[in-house]
């Protein structure tokens, strides 16, 4: 009955993605200095990436997972149907994957052999790896599930009515607080955030509630507020208990923030990447965006499903319905 029940939700999403290309993408704001070059992946719905080491990085996609070399070369790690997430240790040797049939994919040796457990038959839709605990993993799907041996045996902790969680966000240097997103799949379903201290073990409603009645799509926590990227109502801000509405450059209704990452060491500077807009910027933690879409065409490049920031190289991607693409941050962020 889950999977029944619940596998719409990758239809769900899937729909919001193809409807974003028919979507008003025209610019909004000043756009900062930068431009978007396209990087690879062409064609492919890219839905997840992880900026590794060394310059390599990772992208989740249709076919599965990929990597890029430092020197530009791309290799297919894993090969699944359509992977929404996939999340890396500090060491990138352990990898973890979660694919559109229920799947979580593991491996421990950087992406060179992989296993997999039928975990929700849902989907599953989020992974996350406890920092500095990589045996403790959560997936999110049908409910949120609970690893603690690298992905071997897995539990339900927290189950969601007529709703599938999709999103993690561990709170900054802490090892045990994590906030989990979830999005209806039906009527009556539970739309919101949810909060363990416990690392995932435990799990309670984040009050007050998050005011989109639409669900989450990507969060995002920095060490004085957590960011909701809702399906249709832009980017909210919680803030000392308090839920602060998307800045009105961000288009409403239709405007569905499905990734969010953060500048190294500057945790007010964040980027969104919007499913009908492109991808946004703030330099002052979410009170303010302005769209940053200068050199992502075609129209579809401007549905984009994940942002990330390499570290120390101030180089930023954008996984969208085109294929990847990257930039350098504008020199005024520096």
């Amino acid at each position: 009955m889950e999977g029944h029940r619940l596998q719409t939700l990758g239809m769900v999403l899937l729909s919001v993605v193809l409807a974003g290309c028919q979507a008003d993408a025209a610019s909004r704001g000043t756009q900062p200095a930068g431009s978007w070059h396209h990087l690879g992946l062409d064609g492919q719905i890219v839905h997840a990436v992880i900026p590794e080491r060394g310059g390599s990085l990772l992208a989740a996609a249709g076919p599965g997972v990929f990597r890029r070399s430092a020197t530009g070369s791309w290799t297919l790690l894993l090969r699944a149907p359509t992977v929404w997430s996939v999340a890396a240790a500090r060491d990138d040797r352990m990898i973890v994957a979660g694919d559109n049939q229920g799947y979580v994919h593991v491996s421990g040796d950087g992406g060179a052999t992989w296993r997999q457990q039928l975990v929700s038959a849902a989907g599953v839709y989020a992974v996350t790896i406890q920092p500095g605990h990589p045996n403790v993993l959560l997936a999110a799907g049908g409910g949120i599930y609970r690893s603690a041996n690298f992905g071997r045996t897995w539990r339900r902790v927290h189950g969601i009515g007529s709703a599938a969680a999709d999103a993690f966000a561990w709170a900054p240097g802490n090892r045990r607080t994590v906030w989990a997103g979830s999005v209806a799949t039906g009527s009556g379903g539970s739309v919101g955030i949810f909060v363990s201290h416990d690392a995932g073990f435990a799990w309670r409603p984040l009050t007050p509630p998050l005011p989109s009645p639409n669900g989450v799509m990507s969060l995002h926590a920095d060490p004085g507020s957590l960011i909701a990227g809702t399906m249709g109502f832009g980017a909210w801000r919680f803030v000392h208990r308090h839920w602060l509405a998307p800045s009105p450059a961000m288009a409403p209704r239709t405007n569905h923030i499905a990734g969010l990452a953060a500048v190294p060491g500057r945790p007010a500077f964040l980027l969104a990447g919007s499913l009908t807009h492109g991808v946004y910027i703030t330099r002052d933690g979410g009170r303010h965006w302005s769209v940053w879409n200068g050199g992502l065409s075609p129209a579809d490049a401007r549905i984009v499903l994940a942002v990330a920031v390499a570290p120390d190289t101030h180089t930023v991607y954008a996984g969208t319905a085109h294929g990847l693409y990257t930039a350098r941050l504008p020199v005024t962020t520096r």
